[in-house]
């Protein structure tokens, strides 16, 4: 899934970048970088004990295009596959011989695709809507059968490079900014949206091939969810240079209701930092 979101945010920025439209300039462009670091509570935490994740960092390319200076419409692909972070976490069950526990270190690596459209409503004041599409995979994980008369499938309490939690989710946004002036060329802007989310999360669970005898194996579960998402932030343009630079903080929140056989989970939240650089063609 992963692959799949490197390959049409890649094509989506091809196919939107200046190069693309140059015969038209009816618009006017802007590309640059942005970096999130995120401090992430995930909603499937609740299905482990002592769950800890480093905070990650995201990174990649923005591009963005303002039609005649109303409708403007971005577009935003942020990752961490070059630099995953790192998670740890615990799994207690309950089988044949008696209570177990495994533990789970892993590598954690996300992917996000943003796409949104504002329009003005005022000069302070724009309305916009968004989607996103985003994966989380703890892979490579490393497993260790930490208590209990269990091995692996290949005979040792050990089974390295295995797959760990995966996410894969669809989200709508719809939601108000608005831009300050504080002095020339400088500005504070404060952005709210309400959130729907479509989540499937893919959570370990530990099967016996014979008594004693365990194997890994993912079931992937459904859930619906509602949440906000705030950030508040300033920007500055730099005119010698045509770009503008933004720094600020980021609060997101959602709590999920599970669909079918689903077990319940905890709500999902994170807050972090946000920069970005964008030059103005």
């Amino acid at each position: 899934m992963r692959k799949i979101i490197l390959l049409v945010s890649s094509t989506l920025i091809i196919l939107v970048s200046p190069v693309t439209l140059a015969p038209a300039r009816a618009a006017d462009w802007g590309v640059g970088l942005m970096s999130n670091v995120l401090w992430w509570q995930p909603s499937f935490r609740s299905e482990y004990e002592n769950f800890e994740i480093d905070p990650l960092l995201l990174w990649g390319p923005v591009v963005s295009i303002a039609f005649e200076n109303k409708i403007n419409v971005s577009l935003v692909f942020l990752q961490n596959v070059i630099n995953p972070g790192s998670a740890s976490f615990e799994s207690n069950f309950n089988r044949s011989l008696g209570p177990g526990q495994i533990t789970i270190d892993s590598k954690a690596t996300r992917a996000d695709l943003d796409f949104s459209a504002s329009y003005p409503l005022s000069r302070l004041i724009r309305i916009f809507c968004g989607y996103k599409l985003f994966t989380l995979d703890f892979y490579p994980a490393d497993l260790t059968i930490t208590s209990g008369p269990y091995v692996f499938h290949n005979g040792g309490k050990t089974q390295n490079d295995a797959g760990g939690p995966q996410i894969w989710a669809n989200s709508a946004a719809l939601g108000t900014s608005m831009s300050f002036p504080l002095f020339d060329g400088a500005s504070l802007n404060f952005t709210s949206s309400l959130l729907y989310s479509y989540l499937i999360t893919g959570i370990n669970l530990f099967h016996e091939q014979s008594p004693g005898i365990l194997e890994v194996e993912g079931n992937g579960f459904n859930y619906q969810g509602v949440g906000a998402n705030i950030t508040l932030g300033i920007s500055y343009f730099i005119g010698t240079m045509s770009t503008v630079v933004s720094a600020g903080g980021r609060f997101q929140y959602i709590t999920y209701d599970a669909m079918g056989d689903a077990p319940e989970l905890a709500d999902d939240y994170f807050y972090g930092i946000q920069i970005s650089a964008m030059y103005l063609l």
